[in-house]
């Protein structure tokens, strides 16, 4: 067919080409969809870890969603304008290892306007409770991370003659929160400072918990199981 420039061939021509566009994105979807399906339906044939049976199901679709939310949104990174989302597994007791280039330090907190400016898409309108305003302890430091994934700020501040130390962190999904026992799980005998145990499972930061090995009070859950109660009176937190 003969195209005439400027006329209603050619507005045709494009319109055909705007409608393979529009077709071809939601084929391009569904592929990376089927390809995601097809890789977990193939991680799932492997052996899977003993479960309690009142949890299989829900250990099982959430591994699902996991294995295929991490597919496609690499898959389509610098494709569509999504959001990448970073989920760790839960079986996964080490974490990604940090980007070493991605950490400083200043006695000034005052030239950090910058790293919050970097960090508004990760912040995405929430307001921190550290500023460049900010009066640090003398003598001390912010220390600071960022991040596609991760914004985290440390700093001290005295308040009221108390010196407080603070860590605010920001994460880009939930499963980045983690909790990890000395020894790796559940009634070892082995003990650790914070700090060892967070450089080996690649923390960002790290704060202590509980010594529960050697106290006979309080309320212990882990993976879901009552371990312990003893005692009300206590405050308690369940990650």
């Amino acid at each position: 067919m003969k195209k005439k420039k400027g006329g209603k061939y050619l507005r045709q021509e494009v319109r055909e080409k705007g409608a393979l566009l529009k077709t071809g994105l939601p084929l391009l979807i569904s592929g990376v969809l089927s390809l995601s399906l097809l890789q977990t339906v193939l991680c799932q044939n492997k052996a899977p870890a003993p479960v309690q049976s009142g949890t299989a199901n829900y250990e099982l679709l959430d591994r699902f969603e996991m294995q295929t939310t991490n597919d496609i949104s690499g898959a389509l990174e610098g494709v569509l304008a999504i959001e990448k989302t970073y989920w760790l597994s839960d079986d996964d007791q080490v974490a990604p290892e940090p980007d070493q280039s991605k950490y400083g330090s200043t006695n000034d907190p005052s030239t950090l306007g910058w790293l919050l400016e970097e960090a508004a898409e990760l912040l995405d309108g929430q307001t921190m409770h550290f500023n460049t305003g900010i009066k640090l302890t003398p003598g001390s430091k912010v220390n600071y991370y960022l991040d596609d994934s991760i914004l985290a700020i440390t700093w001290k501040q005295d308040i009221d003659w108390i010196t407080y130390s603070f860590s605010e962190v920001k994460i880009s999904h939930p499963s980045q929160f983690r909790r990890f026992l000395a020894g790796g799980e559940y009634g070892s005998s082995v003990q650790l400072t914070t700090t060892e145990m967070s450089k080996s499972v690649n923390a960002v930061v790290a704060s202590s918990g509980d010594f529960y090995k050697f106290r006979t009070s309080g309320i212990i859950v882990y993976d879901g199981v009552l371990q312990k109660m003893n005692g009300k009176r206590y405050d308690t937190c369940f990650i």
